[in-house]
């Protein structure tokens, strides 16, 4: 920059830095020493700043779908619900996407995955797409949180907890209105551990729901809940054990970000 300066400092020059400001002061300290003001001398070079907008919620995940080809890959296959399936995939990748707020490389990162998991399923099976979202995101957001889900080693209520204290999960709710159902991740999950056989005393409830239907307090919930399960069992199961084995197929795509871990 010291350099294209002194060289280029002529009537009628402008440059246009395309920088992230945070990581350059941090490139200038391990240069001159942590110290060192990296703020003050940037202001050598640079006379006005411009902070370019964040993309709106739900953008950029459906620019990630048309780049990688989702909607190909999902629409090749010879289901009678290919539609409805890619509109889920769409909605609930980007609601959770926008709600954890997850950066832009992650997000990339997490769809360039998903379409090697969607070249796994043959043109007659299911997509099973909501299991799908579910696993892959909990993947990509925190791998802890996925491991341990899978392992049996943290309870589908820790899990339901997170997700629902996620940081950008009220405006993510205005933007992807279609997802209107507050207990469809709770109902998948429910039958995603009784597949898998995971303890979780929300599963238990809803075992005790089934037999004695005396749950008052929770009455339209559990029902509500029961309904989908109910949904799921139609469809052959959550699909949670199979989903699982197809991410698995790409454990040795490593991300830069994992090799760092």
């Amino acid at each position: 920059m010291e350099r294209m300066k002194h060289l280029f400092d002529v009537p009628g020059v402008v440059f246009i830095l395309g920088i992230d400001r945070t990581q350059l002061h941090h490139s200038i300290r391990a240069l001159y020493g942590s110290g060192f003001d990296a703020f003050g001398y940037l202001r050598r070079f640079i006379d006005l700043d411009y902070y370019l907008p964040e993309p709106k919620v739900g953008n950029y995940s459906s620019f990630l779908f048309k780049r990688f080809n989702i909607e190909e890959l999902v629409l090749r296959r010879n289901t009678q619900n290919t539609r409805d399936e890619l509109t889920n995939l769409k909605n609930y990748l980007g609601y959770l996407m926008s709600a954890s707020r997850m950066s832009l490389r992650a997000q990339e990162q997490m769809i360039a995955r998903l379409r090697i998991v969607l070249q796994t399923i043959s043109a007659r099976e299911y997509l099973l797409e909501i299991p799908l979202c579910i696993l892959l995101f909990l993947r990509e957001w925190d791998h802890n949180v996925y491991t341990s889900l899978l392992e049996d080693n943290m309870s589908i209520e820790v899990v339901l907890t997170k997700i629902e204290n996620l940081p950008g999960m009220k405006e993510a709710s205005n933007v992807y209105s279609e997802i209107s159902d507050d207990y469809i991740f709770e109902a998948y999950l429910i039958a995603g551990a009784r597949e898998l056989n995971l303890k979780s005393t929300q599963v238990d409830r809803y075992e005790a729901f089934i037999k004695s239907g005396l749950i008052e307090s929770e009455s339209e919930k559990f029902n509500r809940i029961h309904g989908i399960i109910a949904y799921i069992s139609r469809l052959g199961g959550s699909g949670f054990k199979t989903t699982a084995k197809r991410l698995a197929l790409t454990n040795n795509f490593v991300a830069y970000d994992e090799i760092e871990k």
